[in-house]
């Protein structure tokens, strides 16, 4: 039963990342309207709290026995499912906001003038 419960976890959590990825260029659109360093600290920032959120209470729920190998009850597996949402839904934020620095990063701002001859040596 554990293994099955986990499985249709792992759906509700892939689903998630389909439907983040899915409305990508909605998100970048947005985070784009932000400076770059308001980027980087949210980008930074949604990472530590996506680990901590992910950790803490699966943690918390090993400690007090909560989930075991056989089964988990209704509550604890849907806690753990709502934890794991929390989770991509962060991590997807977060690697949307880094994309949007990579893709400024690799963007030219503005066209170089072109060579003439009179610039040449020869």
């Amino acid at each position: 039963m554990f293994w099955a419960q986990l499985g249709t976890s792992f759906v509700f959590w892939l689903a998630l990342g389909a439907w983040q990825a899915w409305r990508g260029p909605s998100l970048y659109g947005k985070a784009s309207q932000l400076a770059r360093l308001p980027r980087v600290g949210a980008a930074l920032g949604a990472l530590i709290l996506a680990l901590i959120s992910l950790f803490v209470p699966i943690g918390f729920m090993f400690k007090t026995k909560a989930i075991d190998a056989t089964a988990m009850s209704l509550p604890v597996w849907f806690a753990v499912t709502v934890i794991g949402l929390l989770f991509v839904g962060l991590q997807s934020f977060a690697m949307a906001l880094l994309a949007t620095l990579a893709r400024d990063a690799a963007v030219t701002r503005s066209a170089a003038p072109a060579s003439t001859s009179q610039d040449s040596i020869l």
